[in-house]
């Protein structure tokens, strides 16, 4: 076994072996996706969603799950002085970016000196894969909501962990300062001697991470002012007081939602309007992301001329029959 391992050494000591290497480019693009991952995240948080992000969040579903996800407490430090809020994707952007050069430092080193950062890696990705699975326990049985997003950044957490392990196998050695305390030797030495270059690495991530957040923050401004902005909003406001309060017999109407919901909302449609299709999608969507706030109240507002006579509509004649069965049905 010593012979196999003296073998091994030899053939790591002039360069880097195949399995390793490709362990090692396996981590890195890891690390890279992660990073990628992590960015959009920031971005969703802050409400400024990538096309291509928010399909995927939406993926099988009209709900982005992952705006879902971002809205709860676990999704940002919120109130940080100075700063604001710090979304928990940050942390993963800076830790994928790292894991990057530390692969890319691995693979520039021979096979006596490559261990420590793979180490690192290791020792960095175990909290890191520990936290994935806490926030997975969470969106599961707490949100109910499975962000595809969140799941590809853990699993990018375990294919880092994974890659770097093995290929701290395959670096094995015989040398006598191999075994636990050689390992944290090399780790310090590696550390050490490159603690300004790391440290600037790691100062530039953080940055790049709140640059990110800043750009988004900005995004999301600049969406609104073309909206509008606070003076529309003001204005939509005023004429909405404005308005004479009126009010909608609601007694037996069918209902979804929590009767006991601050926000009511009182919907007329008819079952043959696919625009009312539509718009129900979108309250179910609402339903859902802010589950026992609202509740919804359904009228039938038929467009037939066999129960509404100011309609001249008689392709539309179903509608009545739909409305009076779904009162029959809601009874």
């Amino acid at each position: 076994m010593n012979k196999g391992l003296q073998e091994n050494d030899t053939m790591n000591a002039g360069g880097t072996n195949r399995p390793f290497a490709i362990l090692a480019i396996t981590g890195l693009i890891a690390s890279i996706a992660g990073s990628l991952i992590s960015t959009a995240l920031i971005m969703e948080y802050f409400g400024a969603s990538i096309a291509l992000a928010d399909a995927i969040c939406r993926a099988g579903s009209d709900i982005n799950a992952c705006r879902t996800v971002a809205k709860s407490v676990f999704a940002a430090i919120r109130g940080v002085p100075v700063i604001g809020d710090v979304p928990t994707a940050l942390f993963g952007f800076v830790y994928y970016g790292y894991a990057a050069l530390l692969f890319i430092s691995a693979m520039r080193m021979d096979s006596t000196n490559r261990r420590a950062p793979l180490v690192l890696v290791a020792m960095l990705s175990v909290p890191a894969l520990i936290a994935d699975l806490f926030l997975l326990f969470v969106s599961a049985f707490s949100l109910n909501a499975f962000c595809p997003l969140c799941m590809a950044s853990y699993a990018a957490t375990a294919v880092v962990l994974a890659a770097s392990l093995v290929a701290l196998w395959h670096s094995r050695t015989v040398r006598p300062d191999e075994g636990v305390p050689g390992i944290i030797r090399s780790l310090a030495v590696f550390v050490w001697n490159r603690i300004i270059v790391h440290g600037l690495a790691v100062f530039l991530l953080i940055a790049g991470g709140f640059g990110i957040s800043l750009l988004a923050r900005e995004s999301l401004a600049d969406s609104m002012s073309r909206f509008g902005g606070d003076e529309r909003a003001s204005r939509l406001i005023e004429r909405y007081e404005a308005v004479l309060e009126s009010r909608i017999d609601i007694d037996g109407a069918p209902i979804d939602g929590n009767p006991g919901a601050p926000v009511r909302i009182v919907v007329f449609s008819d079952f043959n309007c696919s625009s009312c299709t539509r718009m129900n999608k979108s309250l179910k969507r609402l339903l859902e992301e802010r589950p026992g706030e609202l509740v919804i109240y359904y009228k039938n507002f038929p467009l037939g001329e066999q129960c509404r006579d100011e309609m001249d509509r008689r392709k539309e004649v179903s509608s009545c029959l739909a409305a009076r069965a779904a009162l029959c049905a809601a009874r």
